[in-house]
C-alpha cells in the first residue's frame, strides 16, 4: 500500500475498496457499492460528503429489551469509548460508528490503523452490556 493521501477530491467507494483490498482485508461490496469489511466484526465503510470516512457496525438488540436499557447501554458506551458513537435505531438495532476526518488529506496507512482501532474498540463494548441487551 503506497503512501498516497486520500483527500476530499479523491474519496469515493473505489478508493475505499482499493485500500481494503491492498491491505488484504476480507471484504465485499453491498448492493449500494459500499465496502463491507469482515474482520472480527462486520463493518460498513462509507464516505460522508467526501469529508469523512465512516466506520459503522450493527448489533441486534434482544426483542424483550426495554428501551431505557438499550439507551443506558448507549450512554455507557458513549461515556467510556468516547471516540465512538452509539445509538439505537428502530428500537432493535445498536449502531456503533466513528467518523474519521479526511479534510486536507489522510494517509491510507492511517485509515487502516484507525479501522483496526475501531474493531478493537468494538471488541470492548460487551463489557458495557451489563443488562445483556445485545443478542
Amino acid at each position: 500500500m503506497n503512501a498516497e493521501l486520500i483527500t476530499t477530491d479523491n474519496l469515493d467507494n473505489d478508493v475505499l475498496r482499493e485500500l481494503f483490498d491492498a491491505a488484504l482485508f476480507d471484504y465485499h461490496l453491498d448492493d449500494d457499492g459500499d465496502v463491507v469489511v469482515q474482520d472480527q466484526f462486520r463493518v460498513l465503510v462509507t464516505h460522508h460528503n467526501n469529508r469523512y470516512i465512516r466506520f459503522t457496525s450493527f448489533f441486534r438488540v434482544r426483542p424483550e429489551t426495554p428501551e431505557e436499557l438499550a439507551h443506558s447501554l448507549c450512554n455507557r458506551i458513549n461515556d467510556e469509548l468516547i471516540i465512538l458513537r452509539a445509538s439505537i435505531h428502530d428500537g432493535d438495532t445498536l449502531v456503533i460508528d466513528w467518523y474519521l476526518p479526511v479534510f486536507s488529506g489522510i494517509s491510507k496507512r492511517t485509515v487502516v490503523m484507525a479501522f483496526r482501532k475501531f474493531v478493537e474498540l468494538l471488541g470492548q463494548i460487551g463489557q458495557y452490556d451489563v443488562e445483556d441487551v445485545i443478542e
